[in-house]
């Protein structure tokens, strides 16, 4: 695929998220998180604790509750373990708003993670691959604050991908705070 024909799928996805969406505006959300990682499988074992910054954009509105929205987001962490490892995930929520102040949202993600991990050495003498994990995610505890929001303990638990046994991972956000644009 050439670049001008990788520009023009990109452009064409934009195009048709716009016109589908029933957004007003767009919606920008950033967040700094405190969390806990880890991935786990035969070939590679990694995590720790530290701190993360995440972007969302409001992609749809009014999905199956008139207050309920579809959140597309990224996250790029640092945790201390063993060593300096890091995380990228990507992905989409759904977020309902059931009462006036309580937003509980529900996802689904992929978490590369890189750095200091534990790795297994093949047959070959190659090391093993950074792992990939498809996770779920809930997050129970979310407040809205006008323009700003807290959560508290959201939870991300899946599998790595690949052949590995057992296949965890798992990501635990304890605390978030975060404002909306």
């Amino acid at each position: 695929m050439t670049f001008s024909s990788s520009v023009s799928v990109f452009a064409s996805a934009a195009c048709i998220l716009c016109a589908t969406s029933r957004a007003h505006a767009l919606e920008l959300e950033l967040s700094a998180q405190t969390l806990a990682t880890l991935v786990s499988d035969d070939a590679a074992k990694g995590g720790g604790v530290g701190l993360g910054i995440e972007g969302g954009i409001v992609v749809v509105r009014g999905l199956a509750l008139p207050s309920s929205e579809i959140v597309t987001r990224a996250r790029v962490s640092v945790l201390a373990g063993a060593g300096l490892a890091w995380g990228l995930e990507a992905g989409a929520a759904w977020r309902a708003e059931i009462a006036k102040h309580w937003q509980p949202e529900i996802g689904a993600y992929l978490l590369y993670l890189c750095g200091d991990l534990a790795r297994a050495i093949d047959e070959h003498g190659q090391l093993a691959k950074d792992p990939v994990a498809a996770l779920v995610g809930l997050t129970p505890l979310r407040l809205p604050l006008d323009q700003d929001w807290v959560s508290f303990l959201s939870l991300r638990v899946g599998a790595t991908l690949g052949t590995g046994h057992p296949p965890l991972a798992a990501s635990l956000t304890f605390f978030e705070v975060g404002r909306t644009f």
